[in-house]
């Protein structure tokens, strides 16, 4: 048996609004948990599966295996699982012939697959991936389950998909955002948070909710300096990208360490795991019912919960979701 433990990889379950006229359609936007379930669920269908190529290989990515966890004593609320797969169908390589050797592209029937496992911790909507160096490699995992979810929210006819943002570990955003001693440009967007809030960025998330912000590209500027004080807005929305509520890098210029600098920051997840062996914690999940599935699940939601802490200072809030009133859809 493999020594190799159980790791994973965090990333906030974002709720991304799309625009109804470039979707050709009317519908509802995904807000409660009832509807990420559903779209969830919808998005194991063959139909969606994604396909990249490049010069070497031909990769096919697909999610399967959608299953309600219940972790014991229920404290946690629920979990949804899936499987990600990616299968190998095409290969570049030398291939012996009897004149001598040649590049080929090889057909794989059946296809290998690797294949990791997806917790969506709903309480907090954090997502817990599977550490497997072949597919963290590069972000083509993440592009493919995006574009497998935006299938998926297309033919439920939604106008909202979901997107898994890196949570950065070690407060590293915030971490940046404090070793400047003069910071005079900030440049993050963030996306509305939902269902953590803290008192630091509570106000931040009403302002956008009060004008039906959705996104919010902040770009900030201050040649004196801006206020770096956990009361002003700079504090709030690097708290908020911290806690994983934005799109894509966060960028910070300014004085540090004596020395004009530019850094880029949170495009890389926080990486834990448990002080079990990959193979057993596989094991375990193979039947969702057993008494080793629910520890194994308690385990993740555990360690989740000590390392994703509230962002800043302050009690983690969690906020109700609000749920639009559906207007006569059949699905």
């Amino acid at each position: 048996m493999s020594k190799t433990p159980f790791q994973f990889n965090l990333y906030r379950l974002n709720i991304v609004d799309e625009d109804q006229a470039m979707l050709g359609f009317m519908g509802d936007p995904i807000r409660g948990d009832a509807d990420i379930k559903r779209l969830l669920k919808s998005s194991v269908n063959p139909d969606f599966d994604s396909t990249t190529e490049n010069e070497k290989t031909t990769l096919k990515w697909s999610l399967r295996e959608f299953i309600e966890f219940t972790p014991e004593g229920g404290a946690d609320g629920e979990v949804l699982g899936l499987v990600l797969a990616r299968s190998l169908m095409s290969q570049a390589a030398p291939t012996v012939t009897d004149d001598g050797i040649e590049d080929t592209r090889s057909e794989m029937r059946p296809a290998p697959a690797i294949t990791v496992h997806m917790f969506f911790y709903m309480q907090r909507h954090i997502v817990a991936v599977e550490h497997h160096s072949a597919i963290f490699a590069t972000d083509a995992w993440r592009k493919a389950v995006h574009g497998i979810f935006k299938s998926a929210a297309k033919e439920q006819e939604t106008t909202s998909t979901l997107q898994l943002e890196p949570i950065p570990g070690q407060d590293e955003i915030l971490n940046t955002f404090r070793s400047f001693s003069k910071l005079v440009k900030l440049r993050v967007k963030l996306r509305m948070p939902n269902p953590e809030m803290t008192r630091i960025t509570e106000r931040l998330k009403d302002d956008m909710e009060k004008g039906g912000v959705r996104e919010y590209l902040h770009q900030m500027y201050s040649p004196n300096g801006l206020n770096k004080s956990e009361d002003a807005i700079p504090f709030a929305a690097v708290a908020l990208a911290q806690a994983g509520y934005k799109d894509g890098e966060v960028f910070m210029e300014g004085t540090k360490d004596g020395k004009r600098q530019k850094i880029k920051t949170g495009l890389k997840a926080e990486r834990t795991g448990l002080d079990l062996m990959r193979e057993f914690v596989k094991g375990a999940l193979a039947n969702a019912k057993t008494k080793e599935c629910n520890q194994v699940l308690s385990s993740v939601i555990k360690r989740i919960n000590e390392v994703v802490l509230p962002p800043a200072n302050g009690e983690r809030k969690i906020v109700p979701q609000k749920k639009p009133r559906r207007k006569g859809r059949g699905k």
